[in-house]
């Protein structure tokens, strides 16, 4: 008779898998199946403040382009 045991686990460093159950006796033969999440985590270090200036909609790219702007809105106040 087929027996299933279903559990969740984290893989590890290296694509390691850890799985302990206590119906799992010495010996016995198995076959393990993995099923991945859709989405898998992921590591990426995330962007830096700096490295999003300019990537937004209507955003300014550089320093320059802000001063120019400031003083323009600036010029407009004061006439």
């Amino acid at each position: 008779m087929l027996q299933a045991i279903r559990e969740q686990t984290t893989v590890k460093v290296g694509g390691l898998l850890e799985l302990r159950h206590p119906e799992l006796l010495e010996g016995t033969a198995v076959e393990i199946v993995i099923m991945l999440e859709s989405t898998p985590p992921t590591t990426a270090i995330p962007p830096t403040l700096a490295s999003l200036i300019g990537l937004g909609r209507g955003c300014f790219t550089n320093a320059q382009e802000v001063d120019d702007f400031v003083r323009s809105e600036r010029d407009a106040w004061e006439r």
